[in-house]
């Protein structure tokens, strides 16, 4: 098996060529809500990476940073980009399927593909669990880009 964590770089190349697609498909007027949504999700998410790491019920094989017991390209690009992009398809459309959609699509496709590619294990842990998570994180930010103090995603 390759070491993947040499590839981490490349891996990131992904998220950040969606964010950049949503920067150029005329949301620009909506950067300051959507860094505003990307840094709540990136706290949320390494809070619970790193709490669920602490707590024994997975383990990643390798550190990025060695203060961090977490793999932070999930954390800081994939999972805000991932949450940022779907926010932007079609956003007056009702939150709950675009929720589920993104739930189903972390648990049972990301998470097994990183534990396939050994990243990390999960001795207590299971991927259905993960499900009514990612839901309320999607839900949390398509919240916040409904408040408003920034300009709506629909303008």
């Amino acid at each position: 098996m390759f070491y993947f964590p040499a590839y981490g770089g490349l891996a990131s190349f992904f998220p950040f060529s969606l964010g950049f697609y949503g920067y150029c498909s005329g949301r620009e007027k909506a950067a300051t809500g959507l860094l505003y949504i990307a840094f709540s999700i990136m706290t949320i998410s390494l809070t619970f990476d790193v709490l669920g790491d602490q707590w024994g019920l997975w383990h990643y094989r390798f550190n990025v940073l060695p203060i961090l017991p977490t793999y932070l390209p999930w954390d800081l690009t994939l999972m805000p980009v991932a949450v940022i992009f779907l926010l932007q398809i079609k956003p007056e459309a009702h939150p709950f399927p675009k929720a589920l959609m993104f739930a189903l699509g972390t648990a049972y496709i990301a998470e097994p593909l990183i534990h396939w590619l050994g990243i990390y294990t999960t001795p207590h842990w299971r991927h259905t669990y993960s499900v009514p998570i990612q839901i309320c994180i999607y839900l949390f930010a398509h919240y916040l880009s409904k408040r408003n103090r920034y300009q709506a995603l629909n303008d």
